[in-house]
């Protein structure tokens, strides 16, 4: 009994038990446009999983006014094929891999060549990154 407890507070220290590796809010950021971050939320379902991304950015309107804009993207669905979650669709184009040791997502778009790498998100991540990029772009 008491060796039963043991291994059970050992697991849930060491982190098992917390659920698919996979599910959560992840950002990232993409080289080729600094000034965007990328947010993507994955939930696990009965069958597969829901998979929202968004890309979040401040843009020039029409009065030359700086807005922040977000990018919403249509929920897609996904399932784990070879060690992968792949976005629902028949050429697999589109996948994300979980990396334990470091505990990052990598985001990998065959069409575009596109690679991001995705990090479980930080308190006041969103807002911090919307403050710096405000000021870069506001700037003469």
């Amino acid at each position: 009994m008491l060796m039963g407890i043991v291994t059970c507070v050992s697991m849930l220290l060491a982190g098992c038990g917390q659920g698919d590796s996979y599910a959560g809010t992840w950002v990232g950021y993409y080289a080729a446009k600094p000034h965007v971050i990328y947010i993507t939320k994955i939930q696990k379902q009965e069958k597969g999983y829901l998979i929202s991304v968004e890309d979040a950015y401040w843009q020039k309107n029409a009065a030359g006014q700086f807005v922040w804009k977000n990018d919403i993207l249509p929920t897609v669905t996904g399932s784990i094929v070879q060690g992968r979650l792949v976005v629902d669709h028949k050429l697999n184009l589109v996948s994300y891999t979980y990396r334990d040791e470091n505990d990052v997502l990598i985001y990998s778009n065959r069409t575009s060549n596109a690679v991001i790498l995705f990090h479980k998100i930080k308190k006041n991540e969103i807002e911090e990154f919307k403050a710096k990029m405000k000021t870069s772009v506001s700037a003469p």
